[in-house]
């Protein structure tokens, strides 16, 4: 009889630990997370992809207020990686091309929110409010000073918006590069060893000037194919995110499910058009 209970209990204790071990290897975990977009902070959003400074408040009082927790490329990337579990209703905040407004005004609210987001920054544009060598004036961009105050609070991560593939035809010309796709002029490996190198320098540069590593990677004007999304991999980023909108859904243990991230674009949005758009998005 000591023996048969013996047998019982050592089942007992087997199944338990099969169950508590191999569980989560048996149901993959999948998370929705939607993205937002925005750019440039003013006082009355005038200008291309701004977005006011009050409305933009709106919206960061909207998202607490509703149970979204707002997380940072590196926690997603130890979500599909390592199966490191997310918040209750992640979402992820993002900003391109980093425009000084990003550090004066997006930080100090998001900080008053406790709320993080994500800057991906064009590199020959940081620190500078001309255009490249042109003299050109433009909207003013945040320095690397500025950006390690900004990694260094925690608040934000600073990522790639490549080093030079965002040109503008108004400064650079009719046939400049408009994002990561090819020019008609380009051959398939002239192609290839522009972007590498572009993408080269762009994480050179942002490790060299800050502490955090350079993983992800934000299109351009959202312009990209399959043959950059394969360049982008060879470069070692594992993480790119578009500007196609729609809602992401994450599986935990996929490192694939992190390329082609959609996002929404939220500047020209009240709270509450985004509040709807996100509730309907996950229903």
């Amino acid at each position: 009889m000591k023996r048969l209970l013996f047998w019982a209990a050592i089942l007992g204790i087997s199944s338990i630990l099969l169950v508590f071990f191999l569980g989560p290897l048996q149901r993959p975990h999948t998370v929705q997370l939607p993205i937002l977009m925005y750019h440039h902070i003013s006082e009355d959003g005038a200008g291309g992809s701004a977005i006011a400074k009050a409305e933009f408040e709106d919206h960061l009082q909207m998202l607490t207020q509703n149970g979204y927790t707002a997380v940072l490329p590196a926690d997603l990337l130890d979500f599909a990686n390592k199966g490191r579990p997310l918040p209750d209703k992640p979402i992820l905040l993002t900003f391109d091309d980093g425009y000084a407004s990003v550090f004066t005004e997006a930080l100090p609210l998001l900080k008053e929110y406790g709320l993080r987001a994500a800057s991906f920054v064009i590199g020959v544009s940081v620190g500078k409010s001309t255009y490249k060598d042109t003299g050109m004036t433009m909207t003013p961009h945040f320095s690397f000073d500025q950006a390690r105050q900004m990694e260094a609070s925690g608040i934000f991560d600073v990522q790639s918006h490549t080093h030079d593939l965002h040109q503008v035809p108004a400064y650079d010309g009719e046939n400049c590069r408009v994002g990561m796709v090819r020019l008609p002029s380009d051959t398939e490996d002239s192609f290839a060893k522009h972007v590498l190198e572009d993408l080269k320098l762009s994480r050179e540069a942002l490790e060299a000037n800050l502490p955090s590593p350079v993983f992800a990677l934000a299109y351009p004007y959202g312009r990209y194919d399959e043959v950059t999304e394969s360049l982008c991999r060879q470069s070692g980023f594992c993480m790119t995110l578009t500007t196609e909108p729609g809602l992401n859904c994450l599986t935990a243990g996929d490192p694939n499910c992190l390329y082609g991230l959609r996002r929404f674009p939220a500047d020209d949005l009240t709270a509450a058009e985004l509040l709807a758009l996100l509730e309907n998005s996950a229903s």
